[in-house]
């Protein structure tokens, strides 16, 4: 049986792979840009600040799969470092602005809503407290490989953490 984690990873893989169907993008830049007005509440996925091919890819499977908002743990102008992740994207078809960065993903230099958040954590396991300035985090999801922090014990949709994923 596969792992959540690895079920994640692909499904981005799995959505994008079919290149001419990208019906899966309008949803996700929907829900940002509604989440990003704060005319719509959502769950947001926040992938860690390292922000590596797993982290993005997860974080925006995991919206997809959730109906969430992906939400990146860096600035927008910094996905250019990424180069692993930008390559992936770009080769499965995701198109990047002319600064590098995606339509799909919320960023950490965007405004983000103040109001509390319902979060689910993909690539880490402990809210990392970044500096958004948002009045509360409520962790809901967390879906991890790396070794368990014991945080957020009680996340109502799902805790996966399972450092045998890899």
């Amino acid at each position: 049986m596969l792992r959540l984690a690895v079920v994640a990873k692909r499904a981005l893989l799995v959505l994008v792979a079919a290149r001419g169907s990208m019906a899966w993008r309008g949803p996700l830049v929907a829900r940002k840009e509604a989440w990003l007005a704060e005319s719509a509440a959502s769950v947001v996925v926040v992938g860690n600040s390292g922000g590596d091919l797993d982290s993005v890819v997860s974080a925006l499977a995991t919206a997809h799969l959730v109906e969430g908002v992906a939400l990146a743990a860096f600035k927008q102008s910094e996905l250019t470092l990424r180069r692993d992740a930008v390559l992936a994207l770009k080769h499965y078809g995701v198109p990047a602005r002319e600064d590098g960065s995606i339509d799909e993903l919320a960023y950490a230099d965007d405004p983000t809503p103040t109001r509390s958040w319902r979060a689910v954590l993909v690539d880490h396991n402990a809210f990392e407290g970044m500096s958004w300035n948002v009045r509360q985090v409520s962790v809901v999801g967390i879906l991890d490989h790396h070794a368990d922090e014991g945080a957020h014990a009680r996340a109502e949709l799902f805790r996966v953490v399972d450092p045998a994923c890899g």
